[in-house]
């Protein structure tokens, strides 16, 4: 579970949202463990490797979203970064 640097609301409210996710996955017999890490000034998508890569991950789920063209030329978004860069199966939902 990641949310942006310094957004203690936003921080708190996806802490929630992961807890309520990974409850309702744990109930239909999937092994999950939520985790809640502070990117410490990393780029979001960074910190999602960095985190998935130290406990070996198998899976990472999040949100896919996608920036307008103009951000997306000067700011690859966390969604394509990882579909690019991650070496483990994503599971994403809009």
């Amino acid at each position: 579970m990641a949310s942006p640097d310094g957004d203690k609301a936003a921080f708190r409210l996806a802490r929630a949202l992961a807890t309520a996710r990974g409850a309702h996955l744990a109930r239909h017999g999937c092994n999950v463990e939520v985790r809640n890490e502070d990117s410490i000034g990393r780029p979001v998508a960074k910190a999602l490797l960095d985190v998935s890569a130290s406990f070996d991950a198998d899976l990472i789920v999040m949100g896919g979203y996608r920036n307008s063209r103009l951000q997306q030329a000067f700011l690859p978004g966390v969604t394509r970064t990882l579909l690019h860069e991650t070496r483990v199966p994503l599971l994403l939902s809009h």
